[in-house]
């Protein structure tokens, strides 16, 4: 692997300690690294950052067992991840196919609810977990679920649990589904189907990044789109993704999703917890 100046490359260089372990004592350190960083400008670590961390090492045969507890819990998260995407890329199929035989369009504000996001003003922000969960654009995204980091105490448009959380600023469309009620700020729209058809309505957008072409190139500093723009995409639609079972297919697809989600999460919780009682 080659990479440029703004990475290192760590190994070890004697018997004593196993490279695996060596990648879970970093993570342990990390927060001593940034304390040490350096640069007027953006932080910056190198050879003598890392000289001035000490660390316990234990004898090779505990580093092994370590790292064996640890690595476990990764590679079951690596699996279910895998999993999602294959999941993911049979949904996408499945909408893909259905999509073939629909032979109309709709107004997005004709089968579904739009709440455009407004962002709270900055003093009710906390990341102590005070009020509800704020999501302010696609930075905040992960997968499907966006990455709870910040609360607001002074809610001002809200998403419901499940809505799907679009982004109306660069880049235009990207997508992800909310866990739970919370705040959307100014870079996302909460769209909720009006007709049942929920998933559907999640693939077909997913599906069909076309839909949007046309305001790549609005707004006066990086590509947007608006309200009327959002509510006037004309959406591939048709009443028979319920009866033809288009919708249910696509429930279970998320159902299962969700779980191995909320599967990965719980697994890193347990691993954070873990090195810092095996490490630290």
């Amino acid at each position: 692997m080659a990479f440029n100046q703004s990475c290192f490359g760590i190994r070890s260089n004697f018997d004593g300690l196993s490279q695996n372990y060596l990648y879970y004592l970093l993570l342990t350190v990390i927060g001593e690294l940034r304390q040490n960083s350096h640069g007027s400008i953006f932080s910056t670590v190198n050879r003598k950052t890392f000289e001035s961390v000490d660390i316990v090492l234990p004898p090779l045969e505990e580093q092994e067992r370590i790292a064996g507890i640890l690595g476990s819990l990764d590679d079951k998260i690596e699996a279910n991840t895998r999993l999602i995407q294959t999941l993911d890329s049979l949904g996408e199929a499945a909408t893909r196919k259905y999509l073939k035989s629909v032979q109309k369009t709709q107004k997005l504000n004709d089968i579904a609810h739009i709440v455009m996001g407004q962002s709270p003003k900055g003093e009710t922000l906390n990341t102590e977990g005070s009020g509800v969960l704020f999501f302010q654009g696609k930075k905040d995204f992960g997968f499907r679920y966006p990455t709870p980091r910040t609360y607001t105490t002074a809610a001002t448009r809200m998403a419901e649990p499940l809505d799907i959380l679009f982004s109306v600023r660069a880049p235009i469309g990207a997508l992800n589904r909310s866990v739970e009620a919370c705040c959307v700020g100014r870079g996302l729209a909460a769209i909720r189907s009006s007709c049942g058809q929920e998933n559907t309505l999640f693939y077909t957008l997913k599906t069909n990044p076309n839909l949007w072409e046309k305001f790549e190139g609005e707004g006066t500093i990086f590509s947007a789109i608006n309200k009327k723009g959002l509510s006037e995409l004309d959406i591939p639609f048709s009443e028979t993704a319920i009866s033809n079972g288009v919708e249910d297919f696509l429930t279970s697809v998320e159902q299962e999703i969700f779980s191995l989600e909320q599967e990965n999460l719980q697994l890193a919780e347990t691993r954070d917890a873990l090195i810092k009682r095996l490490i630290d």
